[in-house]
């Protein structure tokens, strides 16, 4: 990462975070683009959820014309429909706030079948470091057979070696269960 001088944590830190991301990036392969699709899917019924959930506590807890005027277009919002709320009706106030939260139990339940779908993570999942890499790094020598060199070698070129090793280590594995 570093290439002369001395640079400071942040920038440091900045690079890394860089770098991470890059290669991140880089060695998702469908099935983990397929995961993050659904968990954003995920998070975003869960925060339609929560925000519905929120606004209508507040507007149960407190009635008051103004709260309801600012508040009432932001559930509309989060709903994706109009809802009345008549304050000189307060039976009709308060139904039109349960069937409010009602629809967004909905986006909760849609969220936690969505949840469902995920694969189950493996336990003893390695955590992307400095010192990971450097172990990636004694795997591609030793299956390269040849030293991999850290500060000639680019991000790309680096998750290229990765995905051939993998492919290669596939197509072995293959041929040994044959």
């Amino acid at each position: 990462m570093i290439i002369d001088g001395h640079p400071s944590a942040e920038a440091l830190q900045q690079a890394w975070e860089t770098i991470l991301t890059d290669w991140e990036d880089k060695m998702q392969d469908d099935a983990y683009s397929e995961i993050a699709d659904l968990m954003k899917d995920i998070n975003l019924l869960e925060t339609k959820f929560n925000a519905i959930q929120s606004i209508v506590k507040l507007l149960d807890f407190m009635p008051i014309p103004f709260i309801v005027e600012e508040m009432g277009p932001e559930l509309r919002k989060w709903l994706g429909f109009p809802v009345v709320l008549d304050l000189t009706d307060m039976e009709a106030y308060h139904q039109a706030l349960e069937g409010a939260l009602g629809h967004g139990k909905r986006y909760w339940s849609e969220a936690q079948d969505m949840r469902r779908q995920l694969p189950k993570t493996e336990t003893g999942q390695v955590k992307i470091t400095r010192e990971y890499f450097d172990e990636v790094i004694v795997s591609l020598s030793r299956y390269n057979k040849y030293k991999i060199s850290k500060n000639d070698t680019t991000v790309s070129e680096f998750t290229a070696m990765v995905r051939d090793m993998r492919r290669g280590m596939a197509a072995a594995a293959k041929i040994q269960n044959n």
